[in-house]
């Protein structure tokens, strides 16, 4: 049970090597979880839940599609967004991931300016990107009187130049992107929502940008219903965060979450990324729900023993966790204050083919796709391929 009251909250982390169904092992979760009919967030990186969020009548946002953000948008909420608004100003100015204590202050006081200066003066469209450098520009946020803080404008004004498409005339990435009136995406009107971020993967300043305002957006609608029952996936888009602020941000929000009955789910290849990275506290200290899947190497089976604190019996259960490609994928579980054990994770044929990624099973869904609908499709692969295109069990 996602939801098993005995535990202090759900969150939980998913950890497997390259193929060992990671995300296969989290679609079928979400499967059984759906009987609650929870509300379900997806932030992915490489559309391994698309065909589930089509199945289930999902909104699916693609981010190498047609899509704009305004981080600034929502005038109304601003003072309980000042927070991730800040951080996601920090990561556009920030050199090499860091930005220093003037700079911050800086820039808390332009958010302050920036929405005071709407208000003031009647202002009745949202805040963009553009509004902020134009007010960098225009006024001083500092008494040059008492304080030594104009080199910190400065710095902000420069790097927050390519941006906006004020201070790089529209023609950067970063500003067509992240410099618009409304954003085009949405949280809302569904129950099933998968954001993709592979489409920009090759801007990572930009993808940090993106999950940090994605995630916002998704709390807002999570502590609006704050009753019904949620989930929340970062299926390796937690890695984006590299700071301590994003640390921090992390950290409340897996405090937050649980007193929204929604449960938290961080998946990783290797559990050694988690500890080298500055959101581990975070994610350890309120993690209470561990998935091991296979491990090919034994330093990966070694560092889950000493971030996890296992026992030898609990190491030599990892280390023999055995898959069979379309069969079965054991796995084990560790469930703070109740357990651990060995299970094993074996689909039905309509699971599979909802849930896999198979290359191979790719190719002959995208041919059925041109003869048929999906769910008729689903359903047609796994009577001829109960196990999947690779396996032996076809008819």
């Amino acid at each position: 049970d996602v939801f098993d009251p005995r535990l202090p909250a759900g969150h939980g982390l998913v950890v497997g090597s390259t193929g060992s169904g990671k995300s296969f092992t989290m679609s079928l979760l979400l499967l059984s979880a759906m009987a609650q009919n929870p509300l379900i967030f997806i932030i992915d990186k490489g559309g391994s839940y698309k065909k589930l969020c089509n199945i289930m009548g999902g909104s699916y946002i693609d981010l190498s599609g047609d899509v704009a953000f305004n981080p600034l948008e929502g005038r109304n909420i601003w003072r309980e967004r000042t927070g991730s608004i800040s951080l996601m100003l920090q990561v556009m100015v920030s050199d090499d991931g860091k930005v220093s204590r003037e700079e911050k202050v800086i820039i808390e006081r332009l958010v302050q300016e920036l929405y005071q200066s709407f208000e003031r003066n009647g202002i009745d469209r949202e805040c963009t990107l553009s509004d902020a450098y134009r007010i960098l520009r225009s006024q001083k946020l500092v008494d040059p009187a008492t304080e030594d803080l104009e080199k910190a404008q400065r710095q902000v004004t420069l790097h927050l130049a390519r941006w906006t498409r004020v201070g790089s005339k529209g023609t950067t990435f970063y500003s067509k992107i992240l410099d618009n009136p409304k954003t085009t995406v949405t949280a809302e009107n569904t129950d099933f929502v998968v954001f993709d971020l592979q489409g920009v993967e090759q801007y990572p300043e930009v993808l940090q940008v993106i999950f940090l305002y994605l995630t916002d957006i998704v709390r807002q609608r999570i502590v609006k219903e704050k009753q019904r029952q949620k989930i929340l996936v970062f299926d390796e888009a937690w890695a984006l965060l590299n700071n301590e602020d994003s640390a921090i941000f992390i950290a409340e929000l897996y405090r937050t979450m649980r007193k929204f009955n929604c449960a938290v789910f961080a998946i990783s290849q290797d559990i050694s990324d988690l500890a080298d990275s500055v959101v581990a506290s975070a994610i350890i200290t309120n993690t209470y729900r561990y998935i091991i899947l296979r491990q090919v190497n034994e330093n990966a089976i070694n560092a889950i023993e000493r971030i996890l604190g296992l026992n030898s019996i609990e190491k030599m259960v990892i280390s023999l966790l055995d898959q069979k490609k379309g069969y079965y994928s054991e796995i084990f579980l560790r469930q703070a204050g109740i357990g651990s054990s060995k299970m094993v994770v074996s689909p039905s044929p309509m699971e599979y083919w909802m849930a896999t990624t198979d290359p191979k099973d790719n190719r002959e869904m995208s041919e059925l796709l041109k003869k048929m609908p999906l769910e008729q499709a689903v359903k047609r692969l796994s009577e001829n391929f109960p196990h999947g295109i690779s396996t032996k069990g076809g008819m």
